[in-house]
């Protein structure tokens, strides 16, 4: 009765403390000074400590704790963990304990016999590694993968793909007979070719074809009678030219010429320089429309063709109705209806328009409830980006308002 009377005067003087978003809340402390009421699913960590206790000389402390969830009527126990005292003590060896090393393994030794266990057993447990130590194998296992992805990333080789190959050159005319025969050209006047993207320029007296890749910019401007068209072009070296494979980046390049014209009205009543004005806005227009194209080019590079959904013929088809999906197919968001087959989802809107997304397609999946929300969502992280209209989206959301 003295021994727990001193257990009793030296305890801890709380006896547990709320844990959530904190590991340890403060407004939550189980002490006799709290008077705050508990409420249903709280999560406390409960336990009973005695520090400064002592055997064979030596000082040690005496932590007893579990995990309880609040419920209606009284709690649940959530760590039904291994209450021996071979599972739950903790020996720590300081500087100057160093020699008491083999000490310390006769009295675990001693514990472990206690619990009379077979010799198999032994063994076995004693050959398991720790939790801590499989979850630092587990991390270094991670971290080994994530940087060989890395590198294969950068490296341009994930997956055993070859490294990404160089652009070749772009040809405006693949030889003589697609060159056009007309007569603007025999006149050493500017030509554009649509047909062809390209456009045909007198250098020296000589037409020379240039495709549109190849022009990098192009002015206009009107100088008293005279107005002046200069075209710079793309060349090795400048910073717009690097994805361009040039077949001899040594030879001498040409880079921009400029073009004068009259803007007074000449014999035959015409006004040279409306011809410059004409050939400067065809090929600004030129220039934007391959752009517009590399860049739809370019942006469905990474874009996986999916597998083709299996409808499923049954009735029973599980469905979900008057949804709404992000990001919209028009300009305005349309209801429709989610629906599950046999190996991917199909949303069909009101304007008649589906979109499928495959199970193997996703990587991630969230469900958002309407616990103070105004949206009950559904939303899909995908492996591959897919085609929503003129975009590629990675993420896919279908939701419906609460009220």
């Amino acid at each position: 009765a003295e021994y727990g009377k001193q257990w009793y005067q030296r305890r801890v003087r709380d006896i547990g403390f709320g844990t959530g978003i904190e590991f340890r809340e403060p407004s939550l402390l189980l002490s006799p000074k709290n008077d705050t009421t508990l409420k249903e699913n709280q999560t406390f960590i409960t336990h009973i400590g005695v520090p400064g206790l002592s055997h064979n000389g030596k000082e040690y402390c005496l932590l007893i704790g579990d995990t309880v969830v609040v419920e209606n009527e009284g709690g649940t126990v959530v760590t039904p963990s291994k209450k021996k005292v071979k599972s739950v003590s903790i020996f720590l060896k300081g500087e100057d304990e160093a020699g008491e090393e083999e000490e310390d393994e006769n009295l675990m030794e001693n514990i472990t016999r206690s619990s009379k266990r077979t010799t198999v057993i032994e063994n076995k447990l004693r050959s398991e590694p720790l939790s801590d130590d499989k979850r630092k194998e587990h991390q270094k296992r991670l971290t080994t993968q994530l940087n060989e992805e890395a590198k294969a990333r950068l490296s341009d080789k994930k997956n055993g793909y070859s490294p990404k190959k160089k652009m070749q050159t772009s040809v405006a005319f693949k030889n003589i007979a697609s060159f056009p025969t007309d007569p603007t050209i025999r006149d050493l006047k500017i030509m554009v070719d649509k047909k062809h993207e390209s456009v045909i320029l007198p250098i020296f007296g000589v037409p020379t074809p240039y495709h549109i890749s190849h022009i990098k910019n192009i002015s206009k401007s009107e100088e008293g009678d005279y107005v002046y068209l200069r075209i710079n072009f793309n060349v090795p070296g400048t910073l717009s030219a690097l994805e361009e494979h040039y077949a001899n980046p040594d030879a001498t390049f040409l880079k921009e010429t400029t073009y004068r014209s009259s803007v007074r009205k000449n014999k035959s009543g015409e006004t040279p320089g409306m011809h410059l004005n004409n050939a400067f806005r065809m090929i600004k227009e030129m220039q934007k429309k391959f752009k517009q194209y590399e860049s739809e080019k370019k942006q469905m590079a990474d874009v996986v063709e999916q597998d083709s959904l299996k409808i499923t013929q049954t009735k029973g088809v599980p469905r979900l109705k008057d949804l709404y999906m992000r990001p919209n197919v028009t300009t305005k968001r349309v209801i429709g209806t989610l629906e599950a087959h046999s190996n991917g989802f199909r949303f069909s809107n009101s304007h008649g328009s589906n979109i499928d997304i495959i199970y193997n397609t996703i990587k991630f999946a969230f469900f958002q409830p309407c616990d103070k929300e105004m949206l009950i969502m559904l939303h899909f992280y995908l492996r591959h980006p897919i085609m929503i209209g003129k975009k590629k989206t990675y993420h896919i959301s279908f939701y419906t308002e609460v009220g």
